[in-house]
């Protein structure tokens, strides 16, 4: 991904949401806690991307990298905080989830940046 085109970053995040919602009307079929578990699974990892994205790509300057590596430093630490927040906040507010298919659907997500590059380069 080039760092000074958000374009990329901005598909990645969209096509993490759209894998999130399509996965968890598939699973819908087995009922609706494993898939209201993957949605919530898939939505956290592409709010967590999203909001690192956000974060290091606003205003890029080439000429900083300093700046950058500490932006993404910071923005690394936000997506884990956000991540830990919403699984707990998922995990209180539902009582009925399916732990796997929450990790399933936020590894699912996780992955595709690595295949939206592998067909996008």
């Amino acid at each position: 991904m080039h760092l000074a085109d958000n374009s990329q970053a901005v598909k990645v995040v969209q096509a993490q949401f759209a894998v999130s919602f399509l996965a968890a009307l598939i699973l819908l079929a087995a009922g609706w806690v494993p898939a209201l578990s993957l949605l919530l699974g898939g939505l956290c990892a592409a709010i967590a991307n999203g909001l690192f994205a956000a974060r290091v790509f606003v205003k890029y300057s080439a000429a900083e990298p300093g700046r950058l590596l500490a932006r993404m430093y910071g923005a690394e630490l936000l997506k884990f905080a956000v991540t830990v927040l919403i699984f707990a906040a998922a995990i209180l507010l539902f009582g009925q989830l399916s732990i796997g298919a929450m990790i399933g659907g936020y590894l699912l997500v996780t992955m595709v940046p690595i295949v939206y590059t592998l067909f996008h380069n």
